[in-house]
């Protein structure tokens, strides 16, 4: 005999029992925040000493925060897609749409602009809101209209606190003088530090005109051969690192060449932070983890995970 959970609510939103996207909107905020921070224990056990060294920061909104939003169209259907079945489910009241985002996405369920395309049967589109505009595109890479963290508020929440982090670090009495920032995008997460006088680079794969940008596509066996023979900067006082979902296998080699004395370790995915941080665990002291929700309703978030790094010989 089944019998429903005393943490279970009701949900909100009218698409959850059939939709996806979203995970916990069956039980309360900060019940959601609990079951995250045990997740990320979960994968993180063997290198904390205790849960309470997590620090969980809610978002200032569980709904209406996503300034990025991607569809998929099939025939008339517009809405995501459906593994199991491999079908569109419409979701024309989803919650979590920005108020700036939301004509736009109320407007393409009402006028359904692909149907007129006769020579697109499917596809995807992108809205989004950035520098006070809202853009769409139709079946283009994702984040065309340039990447940004899909929070706003919980992006500026998480430059404050690694702003913070960063400034209490102390290298033989001084503060961090180099940073080596690897998947930097713009430098969003990377920008606040250098308000002290900071030299920097960074480096990820799109081209930049930023002075301190190295255009690489890190994945490469021999991106750190490359990095090593450009960059002006050779070894760093920090090492920030923000790759995407699948981690960075590479981070054992980077370290040992690099030597930085601090690594700060910026993830989507516990799995293979985890993962990541476990390749070099003889080596480092944990000081800070901060999971930080970025996406709310989902079982998905961003973790900080500051290490000091001894030698490595």
């Amino acid at each position: 005999m089944e019998t429903e959970s005393a943490e279970r609510v009701a949900s909100p939103c009218v698409h959850y029992d059939k939709c996806r996207a979203c995970d916990y909107l069956h039980v309360s905020y900060e019940q959601e925040l609990h079951y995250k921070k045990q997740a990320l224990y979960h994968y993180l056990d063997k290198l904390l000493t205790t849960q309470e060294i997590i620090e969980c920061v809610a978002s200032p909104q569980r709904f209406a925060y996503r300034n990025r939003v991607q569809l998929h169209y099939r025939f008339k259907y517009l809405g995501i897609i459906q593994s199991e079945a491999h079908q569109i489910l419409e979701i024309p009241h989803c919650l979590l749409p920005c108020k700036e985002l939301q004509p736009s996405f109320d407007r393409l369920y009402k006028e359904r602009p692909w149907i007129k395309d006769k020579d697109s049967q499917h596809g995807h589109c992108e809205l989004y809101w950035q520098d006070d505009d809202v853009g769409i595109h139709w079946n283009s890479n994702y984040a065309k209209g340039g990447f940004s963290q899909v929070n706003e508020a919980v992006n500026k929440i998480m430059k404050r606190k690694i702003s913070g982090l960063v400034q209490q670090l102390s290298i033989d009495g001084r503060g961090v003088e180099t940073i080596i920032d690897l998947f930097s995008g713009d430098g969003n997460l990377s920008d606040g530090l250098l308000q002290n006088g900071a030299s920097r680079v960074m480096v990820d794969l799109p081209e930049s005109d930023k002075q301190d940008y190295l255009s690489l596509d890190l994945f490469l066996d021999e991106s750190l051969k490359r990095f090593w023979r450009r960059s002006p900067i050779k070894k760093a006082d920090l090492l920030m690192v923000d790759p995407p979902r699948k981690g960075f296998p590479l981070l054992p080699e980077w370290i040992k060449k690099i030597a930085p004395k601090y690594l700060l370790y910026i993830s989507c995915s516990p799995a293979t932070l985890s993962r990541d941080l476990k390749s070099i665990t003889n080596r480092i002291e944990v000081k800070s983890v901060c999971m930080m929700d970025m996406f709310p309703g989902t079982r998905h978030f961003e973790t900080l995970v500051l290490c000091k790094l001894g030698s490595w010989k």
